[in-house]
């Protein structure tokens, strides 16, 4: 191994010297339109709303102004109106019985109507004063009160933006849309296979129908993954912390755009659901490319002959150390499913991330989350020792779920579910950047850096090892550092290396 530390080797070894974008919010089921050309009748809109086709079965959601207009002959279609300022409500005919009740308008002195006992279509009316929301077919009344109660009003804002990373009304999901397999269609329609979580929201599949387990209070999201402010006007310096530790130096100029930093290491639970999906050539050839770096290719399909064969062996080579391994082939309690991944090589979680709609940091990009950016932090938290008591890091064997802590490593009981080491979340909100496992990076490892100056840079050129960095429950403190280095042989594993994902800002 290269750089401060020994990884340490099979189980017993003796230790070395001496893991990121959305917020809490949800998703929100959005409608579908049935597109212009439907079964009779366009709807006009009041002031700011838009003119929309109320085909068969289709609904329209409505922003300000809503789809509140005039609907003639929609078999069986709605309306859902917006918070628009004196927009005349519409009707909806209900076919061979004659016309629909009409409800009141968004504004404030929304037509009333009648209504005469439709087939089918409803209105619902908006935020006006008067206006109400009278379902089609009820008894007709005057001031359009046939039935039905006040609509509630509009989410507001202009309709749906795909691809702007925030979930809003009529989007199922929106981490962005920027890549073919990113979670998210054309449509803003969430694709099969992924969950999505948070506004901006992150849209992933290895979460999909796994409870919320992770964090300090073992009710957290597995994949919430955090944004992380770059920086383009000012100077970030790798490897770089202040103190008399070898690391003094701001020899290695870097600029990081922003991006996106799981907040949790890859746990086992997680892990399962790529296991059963996997095949050797599961990872399109191009795919999980860093975009904000133009010279990553994204994944190279000659990567796949260092992918075990099928999911037989890869749960096979998933047992690499009797004693500390974290994966287990039955799922085992939220906790053990909780804990991060281990043995596994840097291929694998290459083709993870990438499968799970992200890709490895850069490992600029992880220097810098755990450095707290500008603040260049000693450890993500700050500058505090982090003591014995697994408060800040789990490292040296000071943390054990069966028993007090002794500093001797035991087994896999030292190894702590994700996040459960609260106090040494870095500033952007991320945990375990220090301790647990150690985690690879996108680099190839070279020392000194190969790139002086660096502007979203990563060392693409193939070198004996890959990068690792961050300590493990198995090192000393100054692994947990944010400025060391360390590398390992992709081919590695090792019952203290996991890993986390980046992904698109």
């Amino acid at each position: 191994q290269s750089g401060t530390g020994g990884l340490g080797g099979a189980a017993g070894s003796s230790a070395g010297a001496g893991s990121v974008s959305a917020g809490s919010g949800g998703v929100d089921a959005g409608g579908t339109m049935s597109g212009a050309g439907g079964n009779a009748g366009t709807s006009t809109g009041g002031t700011n709303s838009s003119a929309g086709a109320t085909g068969n079965g289709g609904a329209d959601t409505g922003g300000a102004g809503g789809f509140s207009g005039s609907a003639a002959s929609g078999m069986g279609g709605s309306s859902v109106g917006g918070a628009g300022t004196s927009g005349t409500a519409g009707s909806s005919s209900g076919g061979a019985s004659g016309a629909a009740g009409s409800s009141g308008g968004a504004g404030a002195s929304g037509t009333a109507g009648s209504s005469s006992g439709g087939v089918g279509g409803s209105s619902v009316g908006g935020a006006g004063t008067s206006g109400n929301g009278g379902a089609s077919g009820g008894n007709a009344g005057a001031g359009g009160a046939s039935g039905g109660t006040a609509g509630a009003a509009g989410t507001g804002g202009s309709a749906p933006v795909c691809g702007n990373g925030i979930v809003e009304a009529g989007e199922d999901c929106d981490d962005g849309n920027l890549l073919v397999g990113d979670g998210c269609s054309a449509g803003c329609a969430l694709e099969l296979g992924f969950a999505c979580s948070g506004a901006p929201s992150a849209c992933n599949r290895s979460c999909n129908g796994l409870a919320k387990t992770c964090g300090q209070g073992r009710n957290a999201d597995c994949c919430a993954s955090n944004p992380v402010t770059g920086v383009t006007s000012e100077t970030f310096y790798r490897s770089y912390d202040g103190l008399s530790t070898g690391y003094t130096s701001k020899a290695y100029p870097a600029q990081v755009s922003d991006f996106r930093l799981d907040t949790y290491e890859i746990t086992v639970g997680r892990f399962r659901g790529f296991v059963a999906a996997y095949s050797q050539t599961m990872i399109p050839a191009g795919a999980g490319k860093n975009v904000n770096d133009p010279s990553d290719t994204g994944w190279d399909t000659s990567w796949n002959a260092s992918l075990d064969a099928d999911a037989t062996a890869l749960t096979a080579a998933l047992a690499c150390s009797p004693t500390y391994q974290t994966w287990t082939n039955t799922p085992g309690s939220a906790f053990a499913e909780s804990r991060p991944i281990s043995c596994v090589n840097w291929y694998e979680v290459e083709a993870f991330c990438t499968w799970d709609g992200g890709r490895l940091p850069t490992e600029a990009e992880w220097n810098y989350a755990a450095s707290g950016g500008m603040e260049q932090r000693v450890y993500p938290w700050g500058s505090a020792f982090p003591g014995l008591d697994a408060s800040h890091a789990i490292y040296g064997c000071y943390y054990s779920s069966g028993s007090d802590a002794s500093g001797t490593c035991s087994g896999v009981a030292n190894i702590a579910p994700v996040g459960l080491a609260a106090g040494g979340a870095g500033k952007y909100g991320q945990t375990d950047l220090a301790g647990n496992v150690w985690e690879w990076v996108q680099d190839w490892y070279v020392s000194p850096y190969s790139i002086a100056n660096c502007d979203d840079c990563a060392d693409l050129t193939s070198t004996p090892t890959r990068g690792i960095r961050g300590g493990s429950f198995y090192q000393a403190a100054a692994n947990l550092l944010a400025s060391p280095r360390a590398s390992e042989s992709p081919s590695t594993r090792s019952f203290n290396i996991g890993a986390r994902c980046a992904r698109a800002r």
